[in-house]
């Protein structure tokens, strides 16, 4: 915890050394006004790619989700959907993903070769945790996480994206546990 409280404190510190006052005063802004092409459109992309998933697992469910899965299960809503993506985002998406691009500057399919590279041992940790079928999943919304860092220049818009992702995903199969 006391990791978390430090980095976050880096970011606040280093969102007020930012040119635009307003950042400052807000304490940070998300990445928005960080490096990067196409901000606030490859966030709101990203956040909407999740939508046809969801619909499609709702057809897929075996019984109705929970709707009120975040009242019945608090800490198991606060540790899935802010807590874990938190710290999964400033481990890959902050700090991993841009020191494997100071090494790897290549290109696949319109994805950097350091996101690629993430993603993978993003999915394969999961492999710790999840059934594999499942741990390969993680890879496809890895890349989306990582393509939100590359266009903004921050890990907090790939948070927000990994917390939308998970939110959707829990509440829907809320009822299946």
């Amino acid at each position: 915890m006391q990791v978390l409280f430090l980095e976050g404190h880096a970011i606040v510190r280093d969102a007020c050394r930012a040119p635009s006052l307003s950042t400052c005063t807000t304490g940070y802004n998300l990445g928005m006004t960080g490096r990067g092409r196409g901000k606030r459109w490859a966030l709101w992309a990203a956040m909407g790619l999740a939508l046809p998933v969801w619909v499609g697992l709702w057809f897929r469910l075996p019984q109705p989700p929970d709707p009120l899965w975040p009242a019945h299960a608090p800490g198991m809503a606060l540790r899935t959907v802010l807590f874990f993506p938190f710290l999964e985002e400033w481990i890959f998406r902050g700090r991993l993903q841009p020191w494997l691009a100071q090494s790897f500057s290549g290109q696949w399919y319109g994805l950097g070769a350091a996101n690629v590279l993430t993603s993978l041992l993003f999915a394969a940790l999961h492999g710790f945790t999840h059934p594999p079928a499942a741990a390969a999943a993680v890879f496809l919304p890895s890349l989306v996480f990582g393509w939100v860092r590359d266009r903004t220049g921050s890990f907090l818009p790939a948070f927000v994206v990994h917390a939308w992702y998970n939110l959707g995903y829990f509440w829907l199969t809320s009822g299946m546990r």
